[in-house]
């Protein structure tokens, strides 16, 4: 399945998804303290729920037993997104367990309603996983997962520049807007990697057979990068995006790649 066609079939996955946005803003109206704090929860729950979801495709008996070098990298690779959806999900409850956060608990019927919106996204996304056999769909439906994943750091990274500069900053933890735009920019190569891998899983007919290390040069070149100052032939890589234990153990540099 081609990836255009792949992502418009996966589309209703995430329907409404851009809608969300708009009735949290309409909700939290005049409050963007309260917005803000509001996708924080929302980026936890999306982080964990996502999380659960690669670690529960790892148990499929084609990643548990690969059979191909390309199957085999993309079990390492699930695995290293997983546990770097964990480190974004252990930074958003950290940001909410410190000032200015940590004395502003919302209200239980708020976190209700914030758990039922939610669920209108998330419970189509868990449901469709459990019930699509193929795995270059899955993974192609993957990456659609990972759209959710980085709309709230979106609008977190936009509500935390609007604060500071409204003069409200000191609403905003510091280093939050800095750590919330590379989280944006992770969760593009989390969905990347998944599109990438989802061509490796459903190769077209008589494509080479993928090793390792072609595999590592392919996640390679999604990582975003800037060029060297003094050196417009050379640049450095902005982040890894959690997966530098794969590039290191394929011995392979990143620095000019």
């Amino acid at each position: 399945m081609a990836d255009d066609e792949s992502d418009e079939s996966h589309a209703e996955i995430v329907p409404g998804s851009g809608d969300l946005g708009a009735v949290y803003a309409a909700r939290f109206e005049g409050d963007p303290g309260g917005e803000l704090q509001a996708w924080l929860h929302i980026a936890a729950r999306r982080e964990a729920a996502i999380s659960k979801i690669h670690r529960d495709l790892l148990r499929r008996s084609d990643l548990a037993n690969p059979t191909s070098a390309a199957t085999e990298m993309t079990g390492e690779v699930v695995s290293l997104i997983a546990h770097h959806e964990d480190g974004h999900r252990d930074f958003i409850e950290s940001v909410l367990a410190g000032a200015p956060f940590c004395g502003r608990t919302f209200a239980a019927d708020l976190m209700i309603w914030l758990a039922t919106t939610e669920s209108t996204l998330l419970d189509p996304l868990t449901s469709r996983l459990g019930a699509e056999p193929d795995l270059g769909h899955l993974l192609s439906l993957c990456s659609v997962l990972e759209r959710a994943a980085r709309e709230p750091y979106v609008h977190l990274a936009t509500l935390a520049c609007a604060l500071r500069e409204s003069g409200s900053g000191r609403q905003e933890p510091d280093g939050l807007s800095r750590e919330l735009n590379l989280n944006v920019v992770e969760e593009e190569v989390h969905e990347q990697a998944f599109r990438e891998m989802a061509i490796w899983a459903s190769p077209a007919e008589g494509a080479p057979e993928l090793s390792r290390r072609d595999c590592a040069h392919r996640l390679a070149r999604l990582l975003p990068r800037s060029t060297i100052a003094g050196d417009a032939d050379r640049a450095r890589v902005l982040t890894e995006a959690g997966l530098g234990e794969l590039f290191e153990r394929e011995d392979l540099t990143l620095s000019s790649d």
